[in-house]
């Protein structure tokens, strides 16, 4: 299998704002055919600016916009209007002029490039309409009032219609903005599909970072007028380049890139609670301690086991092995001097095997000696 990147869109030291005023600037990049580019980056930072500017709602300040056309790049302004529409669709959260349009309606206008001179509809189109309600599983709400059916519907519908053009480009703004998780989850699924199998190039931005995460094959960063970051999601996604994105100060929250989530910072103070755990059982009762802005010692925790992942962002202390090492004498003598510390010891079922099996000793002197045994099940 080939690994040569194909370029379907070049951005050539381009410039993008609103009349002379540049919000981003120098950018340069090469947006690969058959994936998924979402742009990522702080609130103004320019994301949608650089979208509009891809669809031609923004006339570029500086530098070029380079489209694919078979064997040959064009000039984003020299393809003719009816010719881009075909190649490029478009999904905007801008409300849709839709008064008194039923969702079949709104589906058809994504054939309106195909039309000709009088706009109407050829049997082949009405064929594409038919099937794009079906593929979406719109029936039920063909003939229904678009302004009328719930947001996450509507997406659905916007979706349909940006496919009816049969585009070799799909650019999308936000298309996550108001839908609740089921519709999320669901959406993104389906340009993961789109993308997949019939190797359309989607470009979209997203506010969601864990979503951008598991549905991006690459990244764009924007902040500061330039483009911060622009690479493969696992060269992107690292704590350092996102806390820095976002300005995330690591003393008080932090991204991990692990869970694909923002963790609170760790709460301070002497702990008075040891938690026992391994194989990521002790995860919730972690959170829920930060949560409850409680102090506790993590206990001992592998450096390859997902507890260490979180206990050494939201835990006080703990007693850190490396992988596949063996539990030694010192370290259970060192947990057995945290113990007589604490208060209360939560102790979770846990898996043993040949490296850990002096935990038995650490866990078996926990029941003798702490003063508030709570085993969770």
């Amino acid at each position: 299998m080939s690994t040569e990147k194909v370029c379907c869109i070049k951005l050539d030291n381009v410039d993008v704002g609103y009349g002379s005023k540049a919000i981003v600037q120098k950018i340069n990049i090469d947006i690969t055919k058959g994936k998924i580019t979402v742009i990522i980056g702080p609130n103004g930072a320019g994301k949608s600016t650089i979208l509009k500017s891809i669809i031609r709602q923004l006339k570029t300040i500086k530098g070029g916009i380079y489209v694919q056309d078979e064997n040959e790049y064009k000039k984003l302004e020299t393809i003719p209007k009816n010719d881009f529409a075909k190649k490029v669709s478009v999904m905007l959260t801008n409300k849709v002029s839709t008064e008194l349009m039923t969702v079949k309606e709104v589906i058809e206008m994504g054939r309106y490039p195909y039309t000709g001179q009088f706009g109407m509809l050829k049997d082949s189109d009405k064929e594409i309409v038919q099937q794009t309600i079906r593929n979406f599983e719109l029936e039920d709400l063909e003939y229904m009032d678009f302004n009328k059916i719930s947001d996450g519907q509507k997406q659905r519908v916007l979706l349909a219609r940006a496919l009816c053009q049969n585009p070799e480009i799909l650019i999308l703004d936000e298309p996550t903005s108001f839908l609740d998780i089921k519709h999320k989850i669901s959406l993104l699924q389906t340009l993961r599909s789109l993308a997949k199998k019939r190797g359309i190039t989607i470009i979209m931005t997203l506010h969601e970072v864990e979503l951008a995460q598991k549905i991006s094959d690459e990244v764009i960063c924007v902040k500061n007028k330039s483009i911060f970051k622009y690479g493969k999601t696992n060269e992107v996604f690292s704590e350092d380049t996102i806390n820095r994105l976002y300005d995330i100060n690591e003393n008080e929250i932090g991204y991990d890139p692990v869970f694909s989530t923002v963790e609170f910072s760790r709460v301070t103070g002497e702990p008075k609670i040891m938690v026992l755990s391994n194989c990521g059982k002790g995860i919730d009762i972690y959170r829920q301690l930060q949560k409850e802005g409680v102090p506790f010692h993590a206990g001992i925790v592998y450096k390859n086991d997902i507890d260490y992942n979180l206990a050494q962002k939201l835990a006080v202390d703990y007693i850190e092995i490396a992988p596949f090492e063996k539990i030694t004498d010192e370290d259970v003598l060192c947990a057995k001097k945290k113990i007589d510390k604490m208060d209360k010891i939560i102790l979770l079922p846990l898996t043993y095997g040949d490296s850990n099996a002096k935990l038995k000793e650490v866990v078996e002197y926990a029941k003798n000696k702490a003063k508030k045994l709570i085993c969770v099940p």
